[in-house]
């Protein structure tokens, strides 16, 4: 048994190994990666324009990240939010893919957004930055 001093966030390689008699390694695990308390996040927000099938369309797209391996990011509740004229209000949700990730559609229009991710217990909440786009 051992106790290890945990600060929040921390992520840990640990190895079981077995010895003989004479301190030689006989057997060593695979590696497991453990992240102690919640996990660092990040999330951006990035404005993409295509065109297809002679229409054009304008979406934006949500990356949740983290540098902790051992932290699944799908499945996990973002917020689409909208400037207004007394602050921000929900316009949206989704929940995120394998990847991380969540994909909206802009309307027509002119609108200053942002995403949020509230948290959960094994990762901490994380806004992306204001962001102006316009929908065609």
């Amino acid at each position: 048994t051992q106790t290890i001093p945990a600060d929040g966030g921390g992520t840990h390689t640990f190895v079981v190994e077995s010895l003989d008699a004479a301190g030689a390694v006989l057997a060593r695990s695979a590696a497991v990666v453990v992240t102690l308390g919640q996990a660092k996040s990040s999330l951006t927000l990035t404005p993409f324009k295509f065109k297809s099938g002679g229409k054009r369309y304008s979406v934006v797209v949500a990356m949740l990240g983290t540098n902790a391996p051992d932290v699944r990011l799908n499945r996990q509740m973002i917020r689409l939010e909208q400037r207004s004229r007394v602050g921000w209000r929900l316009v949206s949700y989704q929940s995120t893919d394998a990847a991380g990730r969540v994909l909206w559609l802009v309307p027509r229009g002119r609108f200053t957004i942002r995403a949020r991710y509230t948290g959960t217990s094994e990762l901490r909440s994380a806004d992306s930055r204001a962001l102006s786009v316009s929908g065609v």
